[in-house]
């Protein structure tokens, strides 16, 4: 059986028509205190020039020290589809899936992978933290907190984010993704992965930073930059925007 390399992190980015975010998403991953990335950036068919935008911050890395490609699809499949198409290139012990119009925290590869080092002996497989929010600018309008882990308040509520840090062998037998469910997409992961024996460490702290804008897949960014006009950054529960569900594209 080979050696599996538990310094190596999988990020994958899969985006759609986010070009105008896309390069923070990118750099955020080059960044990391954390050598050791492959970094796989798939683009689902974008028709605002996406494609052009990964390609040349990509070409831009040369001196990084991860490895960066990317995958280009001719249409729109949504993100579980874009996933499925980088799942041959996972090679790390642990996977990232970053939506492109968020950013990671310079520390958030190491912080989480210390973590699940440490505790992957007690059944965990997704080491996960709160945000700071943002908006299409990057300004800090709040913060996004998410629950300690409580397999019982997964069953009804949404609270782990999706970037979280999963172990390969929690994510991996779930691929393929099923590519019909477009919303409450991490949700059904989690469960999916919790339901498999494994469970969440919840690192208290603003991790990554989760972009408001009006085109946000959740519909969380109208609602939550409505709610913030006028006001001071303030504190929101994930659990109360995140959906949840089964329901799919049929």
């Amino acid at each position: 059986m080979p050696t599996i390399d538990e310094t190596l992190v999988s990020v994958i980015i899969p985006n759609f028509n986010y070009g105008r975010f896309i390069k923070e998403a990118i750099m955020s991953v080059a960044a990391q205190t954390h050598s050791s990335i492959e970094l796989i950036v798939v683009d689902d068919g974008s028709t605002d020039g996406s494609g052009q935008a990964i390609t040349q911050v990509l070409e831009s890395l040369h001196d990084w020290s991860g490895t960066a490609s990317a995958i280009y699809l001719e249409k729109n499949r949504g993100f579980n589809a874009a996933v499925n198409s980088a799942a041959g290139s996972i090679k790390g012990y642990a996977v990232i899936l970053l939506d492109s119009d968020d950013k990671l925290k310079p520390t958030y590869v190491s912080e989480t992978l210390a973590v699940l080092l440490r505790e992957e002996q007690n059944g965990v497989g997704i080491v996960y933290g709160h945000s700071h929010l943002i908006d299409e600018n990057g300004k800090i309008i709040g913060e996004l907190r998410s629950e300690k882990f409580d397999p019982d308040l997964l069953d009804y509520k949404s609270y782990i984010p999706g970037n979280a840090l999963t172990l390969a062998r929690a994510f991996k037998p779930l691929l393929p993704l099923d590519e019909n469910i477009r919303r409450a997409i991490k949700w059904n992961r989690w469960k999916l992965i919790v339901g498999n024996g494994f469970r969440g460490f919840y690192v208290e702290e603003s991790l990554f930073e989760y972009r408001m804008h009006d085109q946000n897949a959740s519909g969380i960014g109208n609602r939550m930059l409505e709610q913030a006009k006028g006001e001071k950054p303030g504190v929101r529960r994930a659990q109360d925007y995140w959906p949840v569900g089964t329901n799919s594209a049929k």
